[in-house]
Order: C-alpha cells, then sequence, then structure tokens
C-alpha cells in the first residue's frame, strides 16, 4: 500500500539557500516548459493536472540529478510524486511537487519530447519582494542551450499594485531570455467570479473577450512581446484559459482538514497541451 503523500510531513526547502542552489540539466536537448507565476497562482495544480490528463500517452518522471541526486530530502520527493499526483488530496500534496524538473517520455518508445520545470512562486515574483532579483537556478535554466516555452501565469485575483509589478517582473524576464524563446501566458482559475463569465460553456470559453479583459487589467504586459514589422504587428505568445477543477472542503480520518481535487473537463488540459506541444515541435 503507498504512503498518502499528505500524512507525512514534507522536508521543507530552507528558501536562503534554494535562491542560490546549482541545478544540473542532464539533458540538454529536450525543450523545456517553464512555469513562471507568483505563489498560489495555480501553477503546481496545473502541471498535476496535465499529467493525469496525458499519462495514457506520457510518462511523467522526476530528474534526480536536477537538484543533487545526493540530496535526501529531494529524493522524498521525487519518489513520492505519482503517489502526489493521483491522490484525491492533490490540492494539499502540492507541496511534494515542488521545485524539480519532469522529464515527459513517450510510453511507445520512451523519447523524452519535453521538460517541465516547476518550483515555488515566491522564488519568481514575491508580492512582498517585487524587485527581488531572479534566483540562480533560473539563471542557469536560462543560460542552458535547451529550447524554451513559458507558461506565465496570470489570475485576476491581484490588486492593481501588485500586477504592476508582475508586469514589470514579466519585462525583467523578456529582457534577459532568448528571443526564440515561446511564450504562452495562462489566464488561469477562469471559474472565479471575475472571468467565469467569459466561460461559454463547461468546453468552450469567449478567449477572445477574455483576452481584451485580461489585456485592461495588466498594461503593456502584451506589448512586450509584440514586434513591429513591414508586414504590420506580430505577436510572439500564445494566450489561453485554463481550470484544473473543482476543491471541496473535506476531514481527514484524525479531523483534519483537506481540499478534495476533482478534475475538470478534459477540454482544459487538452486546449493547454495543443498549445504546448505545437510550440515544442517548432
Amino acid at each position: 500500500v503507498t504512503d498518502s503523500p499528505i500524512s507525512h510531513n514534507k522536508p521543507e526547502i530552507n528558501k536562503d539557500s534554494a535562491k542560490t542552489i546549482n541545478v544540473v540539466i542532464a539533458d540538454r536537448n529536450a525543450p523545456m516548459v517553464i512555469l513562471f507565476g507568483p505563489p498560489t497562482c495555480g501553477k503546481t495544480m496545473t502541471l498535476v493536472r496535465l499529467t493525469r490528463y496525458l499519462s495514457e500517452k506520457y510518462g511523467f518522471k522526476p530528474d534526480q540529478a536536477f537538484r543533487n541526486s545526493n540530496d535526501d530530502d529531494f529524493q522524498i520527493l521525487c519518489d513520492r510524486f505519482d503517489s502526489a499526483v493521483a491522490s484525491d488530496k492533490a490540492a494539499d500534496g502540492t507541496k511534494w511537487i515542488d521545485f524539480m524538473l519532469l522529464r515527459v517520455n513517450e510510453h511507445k518508445n520512451g523519447r523524452t519530447i519535453c521538460q517541465f520545470v516547476e518550483s515555488p512562486g515566491e522564488f519568481l515574483f514575491d508580492p512582498n519582494n517585487p524587485s527581488a532579483k531572479f534566483p540562480a537556478y533560473l539563471n542557469q535554466i536560462i543560460a542552458s542551450p535547451n529550447r524554451k516555452i513559458w507558461l506565465i501565469f496570470l489570475e485576476p485575483g491581484h490588486n492593481e499594485q501588485v500586477r504592476n509589478a508582475y508586469v514589470k517582473k514579466i519585462q525583467d524576464l523578456r529582457s534577459v531570455i532568448d528571443n526564440r524563446d515561446r511564450i504562452i501566458f495562462v489566464e488561469n482559475k477562469v471559474d472565479l467570479p471575475a472571468t467565469s463569465g467569459f466561460i461559454l460553456s463547461k468546453t468552450s470559453i469567449d478567449e477572445k473577450g477574455l483576452f481584451q479583459y485580461v489585456k485592461g487589467l495588466y498594461p503593456n504586459l502584451f506589448e512586450t512581446f509584440t514586434v513591429e514589422g513591414i508586414f504590420g504587428t506580430k505577436k510572439r505568445y500564445d494566450f489561453t484559459a485554463f481550470q484544473t477543477g473543482t476543491y471541496v472542503d473535506g476531514k481527514n480520518s484524525d479531523g483534519k482538514p483537506y481540499k478534495s481535487f476533482q478534475a475538470g473537463d478534459n477540454s482544459h488540459p487538452r486546449r493547454l497541451w495543443e498549445i504546448i506541444y505545437k510550440r515544442i515541435r517548432g
């Protein structure tokens, strides 16, 4: 019987040392998909949802070399990845999936088609310290020769001051990444009241209307990834909406509360994966 990942205390990441830790990118050929966003924006649960959706065709395997194969705490995280993803307590189990590189392999031939990188949001954009420098590991990823796709998470829950600071942080990222890098903006938690009106059905989103709404919330964001050429304006990004599912309050046998996760409609991970896969291929 596999122990629930929620029933044990996760080894805590030392935030100060994590910002300076050296990571190892063993596969320097497979494209990297880097999840970028502030704390609680839903990066990890998006990865959980994609992992579940793609499980019939692909395997997701933590790369133990990424954060030092001799790190016992990281070894525990890698060992418990599958059970954390599969558990209905996945929302609480996201603490077992932070700060790792996942290799995505085809079941039929074992070929690695991409690598997902997930790290805690406070290392990427801390609303309480928005001008903090990017951590060392992110600079190592940026410097790697792999082609890169950036999933930049947006959500309407932040106030104007935080949104403006986040735009500045994304612009800082734009200034240090390669012009050939692909950008995918993900308007996450589209089912929340601020954006739920753009949901036309469980499988359909008014993405044009949603984009105009989000564009107004984040002034000058999308213009940063738009270029003027002799043939007119060309955008260098994709935009899509996402919803992981629903979260229901529950209690463990010991009375402690947890969130039970029920996956949403497959149209959301299907739509996001189609964009990612297109950018992986070229």
